[in-house]
């Protein structure tokens, strides 16, 4: 009996369909041993995992071949965006797809960390990849500023107020030192490492309030397709919202807590004793009083000994005093983000926030004295005046003045964050309505809103808001994909608080959330690359910088039209740089009398990015550089010591043939005989 059932297949595979008969007496090849034909042929399919890394890759090795296609200095007032191929936008579409076909599998896999990494390569790195030199001016001061620290060991606090906060600067001074390479090594591909550095700390935020691996990666995504802010090159504020976010996650993932706060049970009593009628407005404080119910979003405090915490709070007024001699704006930030989790009942660390204040404070009265000193009216100037200090900031994006092209721009700059904004909100009401909230994030994503009451930060306090708020806000909207379907509700079972897997997501959510990250991404070249045509620092640009760092004596003074220029990457404290900016609507003659006040050691620099941002982004008719390039050599007092000739570069800004670079030297008046 035992001999029969190891040499009967039908027996020994229960489950296979009956072997189809065929003529014995016909020659082919054996069936394998022990399987049925139609076991042996029947096709395979490729798993999902395997479908979606395929995808993936398939994505990224079209966005290589891509690269060579891009002209990023040929961008128009759109920016990079005309610039873009087909195959780069085939090779973006795979990666979404790919990052959709693993998301919408029973149990994740590890594909989804892939295909977000692989969207962050796409997005983060195709400016850089694509141009044959560094981007980004600003970058360049702050090269010079870390060159000049790394060899004298000095600031220059007078010359600029970020060198009175220079932590950033002396870390790579040093660095660069200590390496044997330049300060400008840093600034290529900045931008995808803090990208990909973002993510680590924004993974742990994430696991603190969403259990399964879809909503945590589904997080990540959303927010490397939303980071279009542009404050991601070499810069204080690109290390200080790493230190920011990390902060928030060991705060939110070691020391959460859950309670009544004093400042809810304050708002009670005060409404109470002070107002005649207690029933009206109850339901608003009876909202407070449930503010701190526990549910499942919100996990408990990981296990830690007394000397992790000790660590662990060690660490934290580490990187908070790291983050203090860093940055002027994101210490403030944190300061006030802690103060919303102390206030809503949200944190152990409820002092924390007292001390990054005392830290700040400190830091201005002695470090920072020679800036504030004369700016008391920049700092304290706009403070309680919100409604102006965000008009200045929406002011900006409403310019009728610039090309229509570059109007696309600025429309789709206010359209990301409202898009961001409404999902939300209707994040929040959905998941309020299932009896689920998180009111951590919720905090976290409201907190920032407040700093626009202090000062419109230079008219940029809208976007700093914008990606202070980011992070959690991606987290409340990927939180939508835990809230359980219809047969998971049925069985009351709700969202595990173990696992990874959890129930299945209703399709509405997982279609609401696909909708999102699939506009912003497909937001993202003009967000992010929409300045392209004078953010790029091209050839020509940087051979007018270097002529002017071999040549220019010094002590001289350089004029330039525009700031966007690279010129002062090096001998930062041997130049001095005066923008024209607020004399070029000057009529011609007073112009000139305004440039010749200057003196006989003075220098005008003009470059093509300086060109294409007069015409960009302030709306300066095409040919406004060369009108004043002809006043200035009508006038007898200048001379060309050096120009260049379009290489690289076929911008519509100057007429062709003209020079898209110039160094004009100022003579001194010749005394008549």
């Amino acid at each position: 009996m035992t001999d029969h059932i190891a040499t009967s297949p039908t027996t020994a595979f229960s489950t296979a369909p009956p072997p189809i008969l065929t003529d014995t007496r016909v020659p082919g090849p054996l069936p394998a041993a022990g399987l049925p034909a139609s076991t042996r042929l029947a096709p395979t399919r490729p798993s999902p995992a395997g479908l979606a890394l395929g995808l993936q890759l398939g994505g990224v090795a079209l966005w290589l071949v891509s690269l060579g296609h891009i002209h990023p200095y040929r961008s128009g007032p759109a920016g990079l965006i005309g610039q873009l191929p087909w195959v780069w936008w085939a090779g973006l579409a795979a990666v979404v797809l790919g990052l959709v076909v693993a998301a919408v599998q029973p149990n994740p896999s590890w594909t989804l960390g892939s295909g977000v990494v692989a969207l962050a390569v796409v997005l983060h790195a195709t400016a850089p990849a694509a141009e044959s030199v560094p981007r980004f001016w600003v970058a360049y001061v702050h090269a010079g500023f870390a060159d000049y620290i790394g060899r004298t060991g000095r600031t220059l606090p007078d010359l600029d107020a970020r060198m009175s906060w220079p932590g950033l600067f002396a870390a790579a001074g040093m660095a660069a030192r200590a390496m044997g390479v330049p300060t400008t090594w840093f600034i290529r591909w900045a931008p995808l490492v803090f990208n990909l550095a973002y993510l680590l700390p924004l993974r742990a935020l994430a696991s603190a309030s969403l259990r399964t691996e879809r909503a945590r990666w589904a997080a990540l995504a959303l927010f490397v397709a939303g980071d279009w802010v542009g404050q991601d090159y070499f810069s204080p504020q690109a290390i200080g919202l790493f230190f920011y976010l990390a902060v928030l996650a060991v705060v939110v993932r070691w020391f959460p807590e859950i309670r009544t706060s004093w400042f809810q049970s304050s708002l009670r009593r005060g409404w109470d004793r002070w107002w005649s009628s207690p029933s009206e407005g109850s339901w608003v404080l009876d909202s407070l009083g449930r503010l701190p119910a526990p549910n499942p979003t919100e996990a408990p405090a990981l296990a830690a000994g007394r000397g992790t915490r000790v660590a662990l709070v060690g660490a934290l007024l580490l990187i908070s005093g790291g983050l203090v001699v860093t940055h002027q704006l994101t210490p403030v930030g944190l300061c006030v983000a802690l103060a919303f989790l102390t206030f809503v009942g949200r944190t152990q660390l409820r002092n924390l926030w007292l001390i990054v204040l005392v830290m700040i404070i400190a830091w201005l009265s002695w470090i920072a004295q020679p800036y504030w000193a004369g700016h008391l009216s920049q700092i304290f100037g706009g403070f309680g005046q919100f409604g102006s200090n965000v008009g200045s900031s929406l002011g900006s994006h409403l310019d009728t003045k610039v090309p229509l092209a570059h109007r696309l721009v600025l429309d789709a700059r206010i359209l990301d964050p409202g898009i961001v904004g409404a999902a939300v909100v209707v994040a929040v009401a959905v998941s309020w309505l299932r009896g689920r909230t998180d009111w951590t994030m919720a905090a976290l994503c409201v907190a920032p809103v407040s700093l626009a009451a202090g000062q419109s930060y230079g008219g940029e306090v809208i976007l700093r808001i914008f990606l202070f708020s980011l992070p959690a806000a991606c987290v409340l909207i990927a939180g939508t994909l835990e809230l359980p379907d219809r047969q998971s509700r049925k069985a009351r079972d709700g969202i595990p608080t173990t696992g990874l897997a959890g129930p299945r997501p209703s399709r509405v959510a997982m279609a609401g959330v696909a909708a999102v990250g699939i506009l912003l991404v497909g937001l993202f070249p003009l967000t992010r690359w929409g300045n392209e045509s004078f953010e790029a620092i091209a050839p020509e640009d940087m051979a007018v910088a270097q002529w002017v760092v071999d040549n220019v004596p010094t002590g001289s003074t350089l004029l330039v039209p525009d700031t966007d220029t690279p010129v002062y990457f090096e001998r930062i404290a041997d130049l001095r740089i005066v923008d024209l900016t607020p004399y070029i609507s000057e009529p011609p003659s007073a112009f000139l009398a305004s440039i010749l006040d200057f003196g006989p050691r003075s220098w005008i620099v003009i470059s093509r990015s300086e060109t294409e941002a007069g015409v960009v982004e302030i709306g300066y008719a095409s040919d406004w550089m060369a009108h004043l390039e002809q006043i200035l050599l009508s006038s007898g007092r200048f001379v060309v010591r050096f120009e260049t000739m379009p290489e690289s570069w076929d911008g519509p800004a100057s007429p062709p043939g003209s020079p898209t670079g110039l160094v004009l030297q100022e003579e001194p008046a010749r005394t008549p005989r």
